[in-house]
């Protein structure tokens, strides 16, 4: 045998102590886990104050909605316009509904975001 078949065989040895350390560790976890109580669900994602995070804390969902909400107003601030409501008053409007929404616990969901959705 040469050197690299030698050193081949070495490491999936290791490969193999390592997975029976992982599944070892695996069974641990999963006698961590508590049992599901009977009138309790489990559920993918929750509603906290208004802000929906998804069981791998991901905000994605929260953050497509409030676009979507934002795009609404910006239209119905168009219709406004379109009955000669004035410029300042229609910035009032734009700040207390538009920018209200999208600030809204930023600081709260703006770490658990993608960066695509930050752009």
């Amino acid at each position: 045998m040469n050197a690299r078949h030698k050193e081949g065989a070495q490491f999936r040895g290791k490969m193999t102590a390592g997975t029976c350390i992982l599944e070892e560790m695996l069974e641990v976890i999963k006698d961590l886990i508590p049992p599901q109580l009977p009138d309790i669900h489990r559920v993918s994602q929750i509603k906290i104050l208004g802000i929906t995070v998804t069981n791998h804390l991901s905000v994605n969902d929260y953050v497509r909605h409030v676009i979507c909400k934002c795009g609404q107003s910006i239209y119905a601030l168009k219709v406004l316009r379109s009955h000669d409501m004035c410029d300042s008053a229609l910035r009032g409007v734009y700040r207390a509904v538009v920018i209200a929404k999208l600030l809204y616990a930023s600081s709260a969901w703006w770490g658990y975001d993608s960066a695509s959705d930050k752009q």
